[in-house]
């Protein structure tokens, strides 16, 4: 196995090689040229990157210290408790993806000569999970970094940050790991097939387990470190647990059924044709990938019967249960960043620590929470037919996300264990501003009389955060909650007249 281990490994890394030399061609680079010129201009660009990176990452950092000495301890102390969370979720969430289709994906070239050759089916296992872990840990370790400094912004020493970096980036590994084993316990060759809803059993598990404090470790070594009380001992241990879950990746591809694997990377390798259109039109590879992704599933449930309104709210019901995924997106929204947005507006801050969470509320994954309103209105044929204004259809074709994001945001200020008199108005704020992301998105959508083009998502939002968040900087939520009341009125009013443009 250590001998095919190694062969895919110098094979995955000719592949990134071969990205590296597309990537530098964009900026002039010729890294296949052997001319001295060449080589010093690649230096050059290598130089001039990895500068900007490390600036990127220190203005960032000066941005999280910031807003640590404005939350301070306690301010900490409660998201320290929500991200004790974190690890859980995250698994949840791998191992779910994982069951719902093989997590070893082939294109056509690795079909042909991986899939179809006599290598060891644990070398394919470890050698791809490899590749996923390094990348999804490089990202957690300048994520947490950045968290870490947060809490350096408290007080802590430099060191909390770096151990912070360090706790997130192997926890994400271990996540990875553990959750290649799960699915490919599913695709072993053998006589019992698992369910089709074993995907359920993960976000199950990890919501019973997140009620036992306990067990909620590491994602309590993450708290602990951010609060100061961290040690070495819990790098160590959280290392020890991303190597255990290798080990199982290994025994749990030892009689890896290839065939199942390569039947389930079908619609995988079909999209590799396409993914150099994301750089060019993303709008249309996110269409061919949803085309792709329907056509290679069977129907599942039936709409319920009703009318009206109520044959709207089923209908986008349905669709997003038929895409699991889509819920995923606001249970990010109304428990992560909109509670985040309105817990900056809590107390003033300076004008730069509020870059960070006005970024994420303006370029966070908010079209996928209008997903259905979306494919009614560009279906023109469909719209017609449909005998509702545009703000009765964003309206029910939302209610579904709306919904989870309401119940999202409740569940983090129950955890937060805020106050009432903080929490109430922090929630309604939570609310207020989910619906203000979905409307400015609905409106994104439609055009308006008098405008030769629609007003974009960035524009709206951001002149609602701007309202909310000078509203609430005297420290008085309220007056943050009646500011987002006045701007939901105001989007409401453009989205009713757009409709009837």
């Amino acid at each position: 196995m250590t001998r095919d281990l190694r062969l895919l490994l110098w094979l995955r890394g000719r592949h990134l090689r071969g990205r590296v030399i597309y990537w530098s061609a964009l900026t002039g680079a010729d890294l296949e040229s052997g001319s001295l010129m060449e080589r010093v201009y690649t230096g050059y660009v290598a130089v001039i990157l990895a500068g900007w990176l490390v600036l990127m990452l220190a203005a960032a950092a000066s941005m999280a210290n910031g807003l640590g000495r404005s939350i301070g301890a306690a301010g900490m102390a409660s998201a320290g408790g929500l991200l004790a969370l974190f690890p859980l979720a995250l698994l949840a969430v791998l191992a779910a993806r994982a069951l719902r289709s093989a997590p070893v994906k082939l294109s056509y070239p690795d079909i042909a000569y991986v899939g179809g050759s006599a290598l060891d089916p644990r070398a394919i296992a470890l050698a791809s999970c490899l590749l996923q872990a390094v990348t999804y840990a490089f990202a957690a370790l300048l994520v947490g970094y950045l968290i870490g400094s947060v809490a350096v912004g408290t007080g802590l020493p430099e060191r909390y940050a770096i151990a912070a970096g360090f706790i997130t980036a192997l926890t994400v590994a271990a996540a990875v790991a553990l959750s290649w084993a799960v699915g490919l316990g599913r695709v072993r060759d053998t006589d019992r097939e698992w369910p089709a809803w074993s995907w359920i059993v993960p976000p199950v598990l990890a919501v019973a387990v997140a009620l036992v404090p306990w067990a909620r470790w590491p994602g309590s070594a993450l708290a602990a470190t951010l609060s100061g009380s961290g040690t070495a001992w819990d790098i160590a241990a959280i290392a020890a647990v991303a190597a255990a879950g290798l080990g199982l990746v290994a025994v749990a591809a030892r009689r890896l059924d290839m065939i199942a694997v390569i039947e389930q990377s079908a619609l995988f390798a079909q999209l590799q044709v396409y993914r150099p259109l994301q750089l060019y039109d993303p709008t249309a590879y996110a269409e061919i990938a949803r085309r792709k992704r329907i056509a290679t599933r069977k129907p599942r449930w039936r709409l319920a019967r009703g009318s009206g309104a109520l044959a709207l709210a089923s209908r986008s019901l349905l669709s997003h249960a038929r895409r699991p995924s889509t819920l995923l997106w606001p249970v990010l929204w109304g428990g992560v960043l909109l509670p985040a947005g309105a817990w900056m507006s809590l107390a003033p801050h300076g004008l730069l620590q509020y870059f960070p969470i006005v970024f994420a509320l303006l370029a966070g994954p908010s079209r996928q929470l209008i997903t259905v309103f979306e494919a009614d209105v560009d279906r023109p044929t469909l719209r017609e037919t449909l005998p509702f204004d545009s703000l009765s259809l964003l309206a029910w074709d939302s209610a579904p996300t709306l919904a989870i994001m309401t119940l999202s945001a409740a569940a983090t200020w129950a955890v937060l264990r805020a106050p009432l008199a903080l929490a109430l108005p922090g929630f309604l704020l939570t609310a207020l501003l989910g619906v203000a992301v979905v409307l400015c998105r609905g409106l994104e959508r439609l055009p308006l009389p008098g405008l030769y083009r629609q007003i974009g998502y960035g524009m709206t939002m951001g002149v609602t955060l701007a309202i909310v968040f000078v509203a609430g900087s005297s420290g008085q939520i309220v007056r943050a909650c009646v500011a987002a009341l006045a701007a939901v009125a105001v989007l409401v009013a453009l989205v009713r007249t757009a409709g009837e443009a």
